[in-house]
């Protein structure tokens, strides 16, 4: 699958066809998400929007900004990372997870977007803090707090 543009598809494809046309300004987020019921939660939060979301590294080609708001989550491929899932950052970082994403596509990211890791992994999403300074980049994690930070992000957006 290429590009996934949610909005365009089933959640809002009027304000995103108007986009399109050049009549209106839409905000852009960019989701790093493998889960299938977190997009569709996003898929909901960020109807409305044009958004992008790609669930592995090998399609980092298709991160293009620039975003507003930048989402991105550190296990991918169903594979949990981390000492405490007895696989090592090393090995993290050899394979598709949000650390080696963020390397990829480190120097792409716009300075004024909003980056958040949304991860559960607290050693993955500190890791992927740490690779994306000096950029700003928050912690939080998928639930109820990413839906109010998006309905608060819109607000100014």
């Amino acid at each position: 699958m290429g590009r996934v543009y949610v909005a365009a598809m089933d959640c809002g494809g009027g304000v995103y066809q108007e986009y399109l046309e050049g009549n209106i300004q839409v905000m852009r987020v960019f989701a790093l998400e493998d889960d299938p019921d977190r997009i569709r939660q996003l898929c909901e939060w960020l109807a409305g929007t044009d958004w992008v979301c790609i669930q592995s590294c090998i399609r980092e080609d298709e991160f293009e900004p620039p975003y507003d708001l930048i989402l991105l989550d550190y296990d991918l491929g169903g594979r949990q990372m981390g000492k405490a899932w007895g696989r090592s950052q090393e090995v993290a970082e050899a394979e598709d997870s949000g650390l080696t994403f963020v390397r990829l596509v480190k120097d792409k990211i716009n300075p004024e977007a909003e980056i958040v890791i949304h991860s559960y992994n607290p050693e993955g999403a500190k890791a992927m803090q740490a690779a994306l300074k000096p950029l700003e980049s928050r912690r939080v994690p998928f639930g109820p707090a990413i839906k109010r930070l998006i309905e608060q992000f819109r607000k100014v957006h």
